[in-house]
């Protein structure tokens, strides 16, 4: 495990094994250097008529948050923050996930060890080495451990009051409990990130999960232990949809634009991205704007700098499903 100074992860066991001597509080040697080779390496198995060495459209949203979780725990570790504009291509691609798709059912397996050795080497944020290596086999066992998925799959059947409780063995128990204890260490040292990840685990395992359908199964290899077998019918038990009224609101800010163009004679189809990233959407009616703060967006708005903008959106479940620009304010402009 130790070689020439170096802390070479490679196994599920050696990932717990040091996750619990960092919540006893055993620090590292200052040279030794921590690398991942190997592990972690998340295998689902997606089982069912669309299911042939293919990927159904419906499936690949998850598998994309997945890639955002990364990249967001690799700005959280070098930036301070979220923000995914501050990642550069070279960023990107060393952390890109590759996923490879097996014959016979569908296999997804994605290796994340090298994207962890780039979040560990690259990391500038003031956590400490402990902290860093806690948080990163924190992510790892929370997302490629079968056990974890029982442990999410039982917590979301106490949840909605479900009689689909899974069995963990003692060995699981443990596992179990020293992530539990490592989320605690890391929030008493005034580090939430452990607590975050395990949420954000647990949403992306929410979302494929729901993209399933009802004959649908889904299965989770792991080190040493059963494969772990969801079906879709029991995915769906376990994210029950809320309905909720679609709400519509106006918001200011400031975004910078991504593309115009034209959806149809009446009106101009924007995509704009807001301070986080994140790309909006946007429709722009036909008299909307007059002549000179179409010409703004047009000619002044790409890779400038922010326009304020009022936007009328409409809202379901949290999420933005519909955006109309009303107007921008032309003072933002030099």
């Amino acid at each position: 495990m130790t070689e020439k100074n170096e802390l070479i992860i490679r196994s599920e066991d050696q990932a717990l094994e040091i996750l619990n001597l960092l919540n006893n509080g055993v620090g590292f040697d200052p040279a030794i250097k921590v690398t991942f080779e190997g592990w972690p390496k998340l295998t689902i198995r997606l089982i069912g008529e669309d299911f042939d060495r293919s990927v159904p459209t419906r499936i690949m949203p998850a598998i994309l948050e997945l890639q955002k979780q990364v990249y967001r725990l690799y700005c959280r570790t070098r930036y301070g923050d979220e923000n995914l504009r501050k990642l550069t291509k070279e960023d990107r691609d060393k952390l890109e996930l590759v996923v490879k798709v097996d014959k016979g059912s569908s296999i997804f397996e994605t290796l994340l060890s090298e994207p962890l050795v780039k979040i560990f080497q690259d990391a500038t944020s003031k956590m400490t080495p402990e902290q860093l290596t806690m948080t990163l086999i924190g992510f790892g066992l929370m997302l490629t451990g079968g056990w974890g998925w029982k442990v999410y799959n039982n917590r979301k059947s106490q949840e909605h009051a479900l009689n689909h409780q899974v069995e963990l063995s003692k060995i699981e128990l443990q596992k179990q409990q020293i992530i539990a204890e490592s989320i605690v260490a890391a929030l008493h040292q005034g580090n939430p990130l452990i607590r975050e990840i395990r949420d954000e685990n647990d949403a992306f395992k929410s979302d494929l999960l729901s993209r399933l359908k009802p004959t649908d199964q889904l299965q989770i290899a792991s080190e040493n232990t059963n494969p772990l077998t969801i079906s879709g019918a029991q995915g769906a038990l376990l994210n029950p949809r809320e309905r909720k009224q679609a709400s519509e609101r106006f918001i200011d800010g400031s975004y910078s634009i991504a593309n115009i163009g034209l959806e149809d004679l009446d009106n101009t189809d924007l995509e704009i991205r807001d301070s986080q990233g994140n790309l909006i959407r946007v429709i722009i009616h036909d008299g909307a704007l007059n002549h000179s703060q179409m010409e703004i967006l047009k000619n002044d708005g790409f890779g400038r700098r922010p326009i304020h903008m009022r936007l009328l959106v409409k809202e379901s479940g949290g999420r933005i499903t519909k955006a109309q620009l009303i107007s921008i304010n032309e003072d933002d402009i030099g």
